[in-house]
C-alpha cells in the first residue's frame, strides 16, 4: 500500500498495452526450513543440543520501486460478438471466459528496478547465538553484494519473474475452458434467482440456488439502492430522470415533442372534405423529476418471470408538481 506511481493503461501497439507501477518500498519476506546437525564440540559450547530442523524466517525491504508491466492481448474479433450474456453472472467463470476471446494472452514485457536493501529481519532459530551468527552473514552478504543484486533485479522480473506470469499463471491458471452455465434451450429466466439472495428468493417462491452466481444480485442491489436513496434533493432516481430529460429537450425535469403526430388526405371527391389534415405537436411534460417513496423498480415477484414496478409523483422540496 505504498504506491508512489498507478498509471493508467497505455496502448503501445495495435495489441499490446502498458502500466507503469511505483512503491516507496516492498517487504519481502522468506520462510526456509534448516536442517541442522552440529558437531558435539559446538553443541558444547552452546550448551544445548541443536539437530533436526528449524523454520527460519528471512524478511528485508526493498525501496523505490519502479515497474512497467506490458500485456499483449490480441482478441479474436468474432468469439467477442458472441459473447454470451451468461458470462458474465459467474464472477468466478468471467475471467477465464473473457481470455477465450484471446488468441494470445501473455506479459511481453516486466521490467522493474529498485533503489536500495534495506531492514533485513532473520527470526526462528532457537538459539540466539545461532540467530545472531546467521544474522551477521546474512547482513555481510548483503552489504558486499547488494549493487550486484540491485542490477540483477531488471533481468530476473524480465526473465524470471516474467516466464514465472506467463507460465504458471496464465497458461496453467487462467487459460482454461469457459465453463458452460448449461440450462434447457426453452428455459425462461427466473428473476428471483437473477436478482435477489436465495433465502429472499425462496420467501418469494424461488428454488433459491442461484444459478446466476452473485454478480448480477449486487449490480441489482447497487441500483435499486440508489434509486431509493435520499441526496437531500429528492430520491436518487431524481437526478437520473432529470439528466435523461435534459438529454431530450435540454431542460432538466422536461420532454418536449415538437412534432408529435401528423395525419393528411388530399384530394379526396368522393368524400365529405376535400382535404383533411391532422397533427398533434408541442407536447411537453414538465417535473416528471418528483418521484417520491414507495418506489418499486424491477422488483421480483411469486411469478419468476414478472417483474413489478410502481412509480409515484409527489411534493418534492423546490420542484412543483
Amino acid at each position: 500500500d505504498s504506491f508512489n506511481t498507478f498509471d493508467n493503461l497505455d496502448m503501445i501497439g495495435k495489441q499490446t498495452l502498458q502500466k507503469r507501477i511505483g512503491w516507496d518500498y516492498l517487504e519481502l519476506g522468506v520462510n526456509v526450513r534448516a536442517s541442522l546437525s552440529l558437531i558435539p564440540g559446538a553443541a558444547v559450547i552452546l550448551r544445548r543440543p541443536l539437530t533436526g530442523t528449524q523454520d527460519v524466517t528471512l524478511k528485508f525491504n526493498i525501496t523505490d520501486i519502479s515497474s512497467a508491466l506490458a500485456l499483449l492481448v490480441a482478441v479474436d474479433q468474432q468469439k467477442l460478438e458472441n459473447l454470451e450474456l451468461s458470462t458474465f453472472l459467474r464472477p468466478d467463470n468471467l475471467i477465464p471466459c473473457v481470455l477465450t476471446m484471446a488468441r494470445d494472452f501473455k506479459m511481453s514485457g516486466f521490467s522493474a528496478n529498485a533503489g536500495k536493501l534495506a531492514k533485513i529481519f532473520l527470526g526462528g532459530f532457537v538459539d540466539r547465538g545461532i540467530t545472531s551468527l546467521v544474522a551477521s552473514f546474512v547482513q555481510g552478504f548483503m552489504e558486499m553484494y547488494e549493487p550486484t543484486l540491485l542490477r540483477a533485479i531488471p533481468f530476473i522480473f524480465q526473465v524470471t519473474a516474467r516466464h514465472m506470469i506467463n507460465t504458471d499463471l496464465i497458461d496453467n491458471q487462467l487459460m482454461v475452458d469457459c465453463p458452460a452455465l448449461g440450462s434447457e434451450s426453452d428455459a425462461t429466466v427466473d428473476f428471483r434467482e437473477l436478482f435477489l439472495d436465495p433465502s429472499t428468493s425462496v420467501s418469494l417462491g424461488g428454488p433459491g440456488n442461484r444459478p446466476f452466481g452473485r454478480l448480477s444480485y449486487e449490480i441489482y442491489q447497487g441500483i435499486v439502492g440508489y434509486m431509493v436513496s435520499n441526496d437531500g434533493d429528492g430520491i436518487g432516481i431524481n437526478s437520473f430522470v432529470a439528466d435523461l430529460a435534459s438529454s431530450q429537450s435540454d431542460e432538466s425535469g422536461r420532454l418536449s415533442y415538437p412534432s408529435l403526430f401528423s395525419y393528411s388526405i388530399e384530394d379526396q371527391d368522393n368524400s365529405v372534405a376535400q382535404s383533411l389534415r391532422l397533427s398533434l405537436s408541442d407536447l411537453i411534460i414538465s417535473n416528471i423529476d418528483t418521484l417520491v417513496l414507495p418506489l418499486k423498480f424491477m422488483d421480483p415477484t411469486t411469478d419468476g418471470s414478472v417483474l413489478s414496478n410502481n412509480m409515484n409523483l409527489g411534493d418534492v422540496a423546490g420542484r412543483s408538481l
